[in-house]
């Protein structure tokens, strides 16, 4: 069965409740800056990050990161 692919990522927060950071700095493979992710904010594949990257934030380990349907 093939993989399905993700398409759009939304930034829910940190996982710990006791983390009040408000931003979450990404860094790109293709860019030299890195994202800034906000709560509440929608990424979508393809045009902000690639698939690879969008695999490495559904792994991120300290926010949490859900995948959406389109």
């Amino acid at each position: 069965m093939a993989e399905k692919k993700v398409t759009k990522l939304l930034v829910v927060g940190p996982k710990d409740k006791g983390n009040f950071a408000k931003v979450l700095r990404f860094h790109l493979s293709s860019k030299k800056n890195p994202l800034e992710l906000a709560r509440g904010q929608m990424l979508t594949v393809g045009k902000e990050i690639t698939e690879t990257e969008a695999k490495q934030l559904l792994n991120n380990s300290t926010w949490e990161i859900k995948e959406v349907s389109n």
